[in-house]
């Protein structure tokens, strides 16, 4: 009896040495073969397109469907003799704990290599970072070789939620607020986009994703790392969700103000925008030159993705005010590879395209300059994409109707001098570009412009000239000769 157990002993240890060396080699090739998913060879999510209002070409069977099917995940690939990782880590731990199972009566609660199994072992809270972001490295590569029904069912026995969860403990939970950005806490954020990135390129996946605004949140908190590497896949997968779909555009906004609550921000997107500058080091590092194109495609895609003109060129104003307009001068004369040179030129294209159709627009609006409805339409749509600005236009009108409405009482004239008043200030700020910097010189000009109407001279502030001075106390003299 001892002699059979011996025996079965030695039996293990040699079956579970040579499966080890088996999924050792197959698991390099694949890791190897994956460094950024392999576009090639599984149609994963494509990169993005110099031009992003053309449409990105999604392959919802983006995995290869001609593979057989199998009830634990991916196939054999019988032309190699290889089994996938799966398959292998499957057949070399059921065989290296096959006999001790069965002598203590140890069982497993779900079958190894299944989705329902990755799922139960994401969600395990106490699993440390290491093991934790070795599962999700298995994970990915299964995704990348399984079929669309073994991915299916990842979905549906909420394998997304399952990644979440675990971005959330990374990025905004008690795991982030322990240990900030550590080797493991990058490779397991990695780990998940990547899958992600796999998932995104299915019709189910993709569809999962648009239900789940708090994923996408998720995903935009990745963000936060001087991991360069991990930003890139962050901003490629933020750039497809943005160019595919207008609500995820609208998730991926939303995001990004949640993102500047979160981290004290005091302009949306300042992160954004301030991680493109870097230092030194990082300036000659291509990991932070690859950060900065995708980076940009992220941009182009947040900004060109509206329908509405009105709404892309307040987008490029945000950006604008946060700065990007100079980093785009600092980036030109650095001699920029071609990819990053791309996305700057594409975004001043359709900056401009947007400047053009914008001006066609209101062109087309106020037809006749002298027609008051066509000019107050003009000026309703013109402002009507943002409310509180709106408001503030129709209570300018209703207050102008009101002068219009007024008695003019006994003084003939003193209706025309308030709307000569009202013309020549609308007329002085029209040219004001500056409140801050040109106000005292407006002040100034304006109360020149009204001194006929109203008969009175006022000192705008301590520092007027003398020249001011003389003008009236010629104006005084003139009038002090007349009594």
């Amino acid at each position: 009896m001892l002699h059979n157990k011996r025996t079965l002993l030695e039996q293990n240890k040699a079956l579970k040495k040579s499966n080890n060396i088996v999924n050792s080699t197959q698991l390099k090739q694949n890791i190897n073969n994956d460094k950024d998913i392999n576009y090639n060879n599984n149609n994963n999510l494509s990169p993005l397109k110099t031009n992003l209002r053309d449409i990105i070409a999604v392959n919802g069977n983006g995995v290869d469907s001609n593979k057989s099917p199998t009830s634990n995940g991916p196939s054999v690939n019988s032309d190699q003799g290889l089994h996938s990782p799966t398959s292998v880590q499957s057949q070399s731990q059921s065989s290296s704990k096959g006999f001790f199972s069965s002598w203590f009566g140890l069982s497993s609660t779900k079958v190894e290599g299944t989705p329902e199994f990755y799922v139960e072992k994401l969600l395990q809270k106490s699993i440390s970072s290491k093991p934790l972001a070795e599962r999700l490295q298995s994970l990915r590569v299964t995704l990348t070789t399984a079929k669309l029904s073994w991915i299916k069912d990842f979905i549906d026995c909420d394998g997304l939620a399952a990644l979440e969860n675990v971005l959330e403990r990374y990025t905004t939970g008690t795991k982030r607020a322990i240990s900030r950005n550590s080797d493991h806490d990058d490779r397991i954020q990695s780990e998940c986009i990547r899958c992600l990135r796999v998932l995104l390129n299915t019709e189910s996946g993709f569809n999962q994703v648009l239900k789940s605004p708090s994923l996408i949140n998720s995903i935009v908190f990745c963000l936060h790392t001087p991991n360069n590497k991990l930003r890139s896949h962050v901003a490629d997968v933020l750039a497809a969700i943005c160019v595919m779909s207008l609500e995820g555009h609208q998730f991926a906004l939303s995001a990004f103000s949640d993102f500047k609550q979160f981290h004290e921000e005091k302009f949306r997107f300042q992160y954004l925008v301030e991680s493109l500058r870097g230092n030194k080091e990082e300036e000659e590092s291509s990991a932070f030159m690859e950060y900065k194109t995708a980076s940009l495609r992220l941009i182009n895609a947040i900004v060109n993705s509206p329908e509405e003109v009105e709404e892309r060129m307040l987008l490029r104003d945000e950006f604008h005010r946060r700065g990007l307009s100079e980093l785009f001068a600092i980036f030109k004369t650095s001699n920029p590879p071609e990819l990053l040179l791309n996305q700057i030129y594409l975004y001043e294209e359709e900056n401009q395209d947007d400047v053009d159709e914008l001006y066609e627009k209101v062109h087309d609006l106020v037809r006749d300059a002298n027609d008051p409805i066509s000019i107050i339409v003009g000026l309703i749509r013109q402002v009507e994409h943002d409310y509180d600005l709106y408001l503030r236009v129709t209570e300018t009108l209703k207050n102008l109707l009101k002068i219009a409405c007024n008695d003019p009482g006994e003084e003939e004239n003193s209706q025309n001098d308030t709307w000569n008043i009202i013309e020549l200030f609308i007329e002085r700020i029209s040219s004001v570009t500056n409140i801050k910097e040109e106000w005292q010189i407006f002040l100034n000009r304006f109360h020149d412009s009204i001194d006929d109407i109203t008969g009175q001279y006022t000192i705008i502030n301590e520092n007027i000239t003398n020249g001011q001075i003389d003008k009236m106390r010629n104006k005084l003299n003139e009038l002090e000769s007349k009594v």
